[in-house]
């Protein structure tokens, strides 16, 4: 079987241009996949600064609920305190109450 000249520049035209457009077709994909990475990189980038951003707003959370223990640490070791004293006292009232009892039977 024999081909001639012309079929054989039309086949390879033909080739060419389906190589041409699965190149193009590629290509196209290859852009859209390019954006897409563009666009996933940017939302990373964003939630890595939303990630810094709690970090920072935890730590200072973290602060001031120690800030807050602390007060309350303190409040409480001034009530002891203070109920030590007022118990002294009150112990004290109450034998001289006794004492005077005593005296007055």
């Amino acid at each position: 079987m024999y081909i001639s000249e012309g079929v054989i520049v039309d086949l390879k035209q033909f080739i060419a241009g389906a190589i041409t457009q699965q190149t193009a077709d590629i290509h196209l994909d290859m852009t859209g996949m390019r954006q897409d990475i563009t666009s996933i990189q940017q939302c990373i980038s964003g939630m890595k600064q939303d990630i810094q951003r709690l970090d920072q707003n935890m730590q200072k959370l973290d602060r001031k609920v120690d800030e807050g223990f602390a007060s309350i640490a303190e409040i409480l070791e001034d009530m002891n305190a203070r109920s030590e004293t007022h118990g002294v006292l009150l112990k004290d009232h109450d034998q001289r109450l006794t004492r005077l009892e005593q005296h007055t039977t």
